[in-house]
């Protein structure tokens, strides 16, 4: 039951971040250029989630004897294509 109740707090909050994205990049972008805005979403997804990726690799090599080799170009391509060529894009209707 408890995870359970974990799930469906983070659910809630993805929620409440994904649901606000709409009105802080409305009012943030009448005073940041779009490009920057973009980066700085982008900046804070990544130090938001760093500490979670790092955590999943320490565990993932403690269970394997191999070490562990994450796809640094392949998620650094999808964090260009998929996340800040989106952002910078989206962004660049409130010029």
């Amino acid at each position: 039951m408890l995870e359970h109740r974990r799930a469906v707090i983070l659910l809630l909050i993805t929620m409440l971040i994904w649901g606000s994205t709409f009105a802080v990049t409305k009012e943030v972008g009448e005073r940041l250029p779009p490009l920057t805005l973009a980066f700085l979403r982008v900046t804070i997804a990544f130090l938001s989630l760093l500490p979670l990726a790092w955590t999943r690799r320490r565990k993932l090599a403690a269970e394997s004897v191999t070490a562990v080799r994450m796809p640094w170009g392949t998620i650094a391509a999808m964090a260009l294509a998929g996340v800040a060529l989106y952002y910078g894009l989206f962004n660049l209707k409130f010029l």
